[in-house]
């Protein structure tokens, strides 16, 4: 198709779909192009484009899009890739509005960025910097350090804006072999839509949505973690934290986002049992940390993790049908790391106000999996699980005592768990008051 003033293809601007020569600083030109014309989309045609550092820096009103698995975007080490920016260990997106360590910063009351996105591409890495000749297109490489699939990080100035968030989009696109596979950080990195995002082999964190504590931005932003109100769907993560760090494949610090039918997989752990009850390090190779609050969870699982199943860490969070199976699996341990040490569900005295509506633990009869179904924290309050399912198909029934449910010490006020034909409570019945004219209030 021809250009037209808000839809450029690339190729017209000298990016090579063949991956012979490095299309990096032709895409930014297509982009720039665009974004100077007030916004609108740069196509990349089915094929396979080279790209390197700075890789591609999405501009305001401007959506990248390609053809799902038929256009590969390769990113290559043959130059610099920052690791540190200020003393701090930084990471560039291939795609990326700021890095991780640095927002991009809005012009005071100017609306911008906002309104960018990455769709329908599949994003790889190449390590080796092995010619595109021999580079194996159906097969994983070594992961890239210091680079992530898409970076958004954003904050917008100014007390006039014409929306309240930046909206961005990602969406139909697949990471593989990078350090981070998307991470959204930004304050106003808010209303997004975040769609059937694939992310497989990373050497930390699968996805991460907000700034982890320990951040170099949080201090200086009141230890808002960002990225709150967002949508996720489709989200499916696997094989995170091959670097045997502290990661797990869904990190999330924000508030109020919603996700639906999102799974995290596989995820490594190389450390000790020891570790996974440290506050530190217990998201080792976790399917799930949930360390934000007022979050919803609907129908999302985390399978065959070497890690817990789900650390629920902060308060408020809500959990609809969601699973916990096989959790500290003997197919994705390593190192000091074992089988039957982990909890499917782990959830920490600081998760007050939790909600979780027919959670599954669950144990596959093939090999050691997890040792706790519902792991608690002592003095936990104001927590409820209802219709709680746990079961190990692999040591029966009978042997279940302990682990189903496990409480580490006196609970507070306001519990309920309901897990199988367990039923505790410290929370007494209430009834609604009976006025005039059958009128019932509570």
């Amino acid at each position: 198709m021809p250009d037209t003033p808000m839809s450029i293809n690339a190729i017209n601007y000298g990016a090579d779909p063949t991956g012979a020569k490095d299309s990096t600083a032709a895409i930014q030109r297509a982009v720039d192009a665009v974004a100077a014309r007030g916004g609108g989309s740069v196509e990349l045609p089915r094929g396979i484009y080279r790209v390197s550092y700075p890789f591609i820096d999405i501009k305001h009103r401007v959506e990248i899009f390609g053809y799902g698995s038929s256009t590969v975007v390769i990113a290559h080490s043959d130059r610099a890739i920052p690791t540190t920016a200020n003393g701090h260990t930084e990471y560039t997106g291939v795609f990326h509005v700021g890095s991780y360590t640095t927002p991009v910063y809005g012009s005071y009351n100017a609306n911008k960025p906002m309104r960018m996105g990455v769709r329908n591409l599949h994003i790889r890495t190449n390590a080796a910097n092995t010619p595109i000749s021999s580079y194996p297109l159906d097969a994983h490489t070594a992961p890239l350090n210091n680079v992530a699939g898409v970076i958004f990080h954003t904050h917008l100035t100014g007390d006039l804006l014409n929306e309240p968030d930046i909206v961005p989009v990602i969406a139909g696109v697949e990471v593989w072999d990078t350090a981070i596979g998307v991470a959204v950080l930004g304050l106003d990195d808010q209303g997004m839509k975040i769609d059937d995002v694939t992310i497989r082999r990373t050497l930390n964190q699968g996805l991460l949505l907000g700034k982890p504590a320990g951040h170099p931005r949080r201090p200086n932003e009141g230890q808002n973690s960002g990225a709150a109100d967002n949508k996720l769907r489709g989200i499916d993560v696997a094989e995170a934290n091959l670097s045997g760090g502290s990661y797990a494949g869904i990190e999330v610090y924000a508030a109020q986002a919603k996700f639906e039918n999102c799974s995290s997989n596989s995820n490594h752990r190389t450390s000790n049992k020891n570790a996974l009850y440290e506050p530190a390090t217990r998201h080792a190779g976790a399917g799930w940390i949930v360390q934000g609050e007022r979050n919803m969870f609907i129908g999302c699982t985390a399978r065959s993790n070497a890690g817990h199943g789900w650390i629920v860490e902060w308060a408020h969070n809500v959990f609809i049908g969601c699973e916990a199976e096989g959790s500290s699996w003997a197919g994705t341990v390593s190192g000091a790391a074992g089988a039957d040490e982990a909890a499917n569900w782990y959830i920490s005295r600081n998760a007050r106000g939790t909600r979780m509506v027919a959670p599954v633990s669950y144990n596959p009869p093939e090999k050691p999996a997890s040792l706790y179904g519902f792991y608690i924290e002592n003095k936990i309050y104001d927590l409820r699980i209802t219709e709680g399912t746990a079961k190990d198909d692999r040591i029966g029934e009978g042997n279940m005592l302990g682990r189903r449910v496990y409480v580490t010490g006196a609970i507070g006020a306001n519990v309920v768990i309901e897990v199988e034909e367990l039923r505790h409570s410290t929370s007494p019945a209430g009834q609604l008051t009976k006025e005039a004219y059958n009128v019932m209030r509570g």
